[in-house]
């Protein structure tokens, strides 16, 4: 895809250099805690970890795509609040996942203990994250 400078993108690298960015992406990971825990390993009580995936050159997004999505985030945010407060509702749409996704039953067992212990204050964060998808009509 190419910028509207009509430079290649993503840029054209020797081998060489796509390995040193690799080899420098990784290190920036390591050093910031951009890292995933590793469970197949033998050592009990070794922990190892990987970094995370990363885009090495991101996709091309253009501004007012972002702005569109911008205004949108503040309905997200709201509809993301009133699920995670429905715990009914939350409850009916995850059951089969909380009875088969270790994960997922460990998250809903935290919930059901804290619920169980009491909340010690009425207030909540909520760190929501939203993906987009860019549709390009072919002309």
């Amino acid at each position: 895809m190419a910028s509207p400078l009509q430079k290649p993108y993503p840029p054209p690298l020797s081998e060489e250099r796509l390995l040193a960015l690799h080899a420098d992406i990784q290190d920036w990971q390591l050093t910031h805690g951009s890292l995933i825990k590793m469970y197949t390993h033998n050592e009990d009580r070794a922990v190892l970890a990987r970094p995370i995936g990363v885009s090495m050159f991101p996709t091309l997004f253009p501004k007012s795509c972002f702005m569109h999505a911008l205004e949108l985030q503040q309905s997200y945010n709201e509809l993301y609040a009133n699920i995670a407060e429905d715990e009914d509702w939350l409850f009916e749409a995850l059951q089969d996942l909380i009875l088969t996704d270790p994960f997922i039953g460990a998250l809903w067992g935290i919930h059901e203990k804290v619920k169980e212990e009491g909340y010690i204050q009425p207030l909540t964060l909520g760190i929501f994250r939203s993906d987009y998808m860019l549709h390009c009509p072919e002309e």
